[in-house]
């Protein structure tokens, strides 16, 4: 009986896929914690300090430049009768922006900050940098398409492809300073993404790259696309904004403990996230049973989220000790906080997929720029009173008054 089941779990395609993106969204970020550890090891803290900093901001050129392809990849690309023209397009959209946002960016980077500066002043960190920016846009859309294929363990493939081989590189290249760091991740970025063009030929049969821009293609998705990019913006708000208001109003040291809990935390935010772009691959290929998907998206995130929540609340101060004790003092209680607000922050998740799935982007803005401003006012407001703890609650009430709705919204005023 329990291996019929299991069995059952591994052939539906969404309960696979939500398996692989979040193994993938999990094993990422184990590796990624153990290469800085590597690289804060041999490398001089001001280098490793630098690389930080420009890949930071090679995170908010990447927002910037995606447009909201990524979204618009796997909404359409399952019902696309000429899947490689849309592939190439998609693909030649994105890179000529990233390319040309990097290019603006290196020619203002001084009104920008000051500090990164130093990349304009080396001919081979400047080609780095415009190199990272393109491939990570690359592997990004590379990515989604896996999912939109509803083919995810190519993602998890070609993501420990990337991750792997930046170990080796990065111990050889110590010599050369920031350039061994960053040149690391840059090298294992070309590695994954020829990795990633090799298995989008498994899955998408005579698949050719090409440079193409189809306007008939790209008229179709633009809305959707403007829409979601306005949404990948205000979601990557908060976490932006919270952490300078805790530094400015609280210090460094509150802010390292707010970082290290919300890091921690967000594994758990990475159940609902993977479920529901599993749950967003299947809407997209099938409308039809929109419905009985969601029912399984709620029930699969719930079932890990649960017992996750409950261990993470158990064991939590230990996790939190392997950081230092003052780390399991001070961030103990935001770390149980923000865990419970994961149960939250779930539908949230769906119900914003669902509105993708129906092409409610309007009501899809909406929700989300009142979700991202609120939890910026609030957090700056409780923190002044419950120190960090001020930003756990600020998630609890803003995520709980939103599901209030969505559940008003679903349920009675679809």
């Amino acid at each position: 009986m329990i291996f019929e089941k299991i069995d059952k779990y591994r052939k539906n395609p969404l309960y696979k896929n939500s398996f692989y993106l979040m193994l993938n969204n999990i094993l990422n970020s184990i590796i990624g914690f153990f290469f800085w550890i590597i690289v804060a090891r041999l490398y001089n803290i001001t280098d490793f300090g630098l690389v930080v900093a420009i890949i930071s901001f090679s995170s908010i050129i990447s927002i910037l430049s995606l447009m909201g392809v990524d979204y618009s990849i796997v909404r359409f690309l399952a019902t696309e009768k000429n899947r490689n023209s849309f592939i190439n397009t998609c693909i030649t959209s994105v890179l000529i922006i990233t390319l040309l946002l990097s290019v603006v960016s290196l020619l203002i980077m001084n009104i920008i900050d000051p500090k990164l500066e130093i990349i304009n002043s080396s001919f081979v960190l400047l080609l780095l940098f415009i190199s990272y920016n393109v491939l990570t846009n690359l592997f990004t859309v590379i990515t989604y398409i896996f999912i939109a294929l509803r083919d995810t363990k190519y993602c998890l493939a070609s993501t420990l492809s990337s991750s792997l081989i930046k170990f080796p590189i990065v111990i050889v290249l110590v010599p050369f300073a920031e350039l061994g760091i960053f040149g690391s991740c840059t090298f294992s970025l070309i590695f994954a993404c020829v990795v990633g063009f090799i298995f989008i030929k498994k899955v998408c049969n005579h698949y050719v790259p090409n440079v193409a821009l189809d306007r008939d293609i790209i008229s179709r998705i633009f809305n959707f696309s403007i829409g979601n990019y306005i949404v990948g913006i205000l979601i990557s708000i908060p976490p932006s904004i919270i952490p300078l208001i805790i530094l400015n109003q609280l210090g460094p040291a509150e802010n390292a403990y707010y970082y290290v809990a919300f890091s921690i935390a967000s594994v758990l935010f990475m159940v609902s996230m993977s479920t529901s772009a599993s749950f967003l691959a299947e809407g997209s290929f099938n409308e039809k049973n929109i419905l009985e998907n969601l029912k399984k998206t709620i029930k699969t995130s719930y079932s890990i989220l649960l017992p996750s929540v409950i261990l993470l609340i158990l064991f939590g101060n230990d996790v939190l000790e392997l950081f230092g004790k003052g780390y399991m003092s001070n961030s103990s209680n935001l770390l149980t906080i923000l865990a419970l607000s994961s149960l939250l922050i779930a539908i949230y998740h769906i119900y914003t997929t669902f509105l993708r799935i129906m092409l409610r982007i309007k009501e899809l803005v909406i929700i989300v720029a009142i979700n991202s401003m609120a939890l910026i006012l609030l957090s700056a407001s409780l923190i002044q009173n419950f120190d960090i703890m001020g930003v756990g609650i600020a998630y609890l009430v803003v995520y709980g008054m939103l599901d209030v709705y969505i559940l008003l919204r679903f349920y009675i005023l679809k």
